[in-house]
């Protein structure tokens, strides 16, 4: 089964780079342009890890990792901010988030910040 990845970004041009390029790593992609959607999407999606861009109008990626953090349905999934915040290693800490990559990012070092929170024989947890 593949890793499923969620991908939450208000710039389509990265959604589309990110999307070939994890696809091509063997990944199920899915995407959302803003945060206040991926909550409905959650259930359906089931995502196994999600990069979160800060930068979203609306809601933002701050306020959405913290929910995200906050229900116990999806506290356990890594959250990974994407960003060209400076201060987005600051952020991993305040928001509890996983890891962080910046923007612009290099291909290779994605999929490996990806890899490393998705070993292959991703164990989820039973509810």
């Amino acid at each position: 089964m593949k890793r499923r990845i969620l991908i939450c970004d208000d710039d389509e041009d990265i959604l589309a780079v990110c999307k070939t390029i994890l696809e091509k790593n063997d990944f199920q992609v899915s995407t959302s342009l803003n945060c206040e959607s991926i909550f409905n999407k959650m259930s359906v999606i089931k995502p196994d890890l999600i990069l979160m861009d800060l930068w979203i109008p609306e809601m933002g990626g701050e306020k959405a990792t913290l929910k995200l953090r906050a229900n116990e349905e999806t506290k356990h999934i890594p959250v990974i901010l994407f960003s060209a915040n400076q201060e987005v290693e600051q952020m991993v800490n305040k928001l509890n988030a996983s890891d962080f990559i910046v923007k612009p990012f290099d291909i290779k070092k994605l999929v490996a910040i990806i890899n490393k929170h998705l070993p292959l024989n991703v164990d989820k947890p039973t509810h």
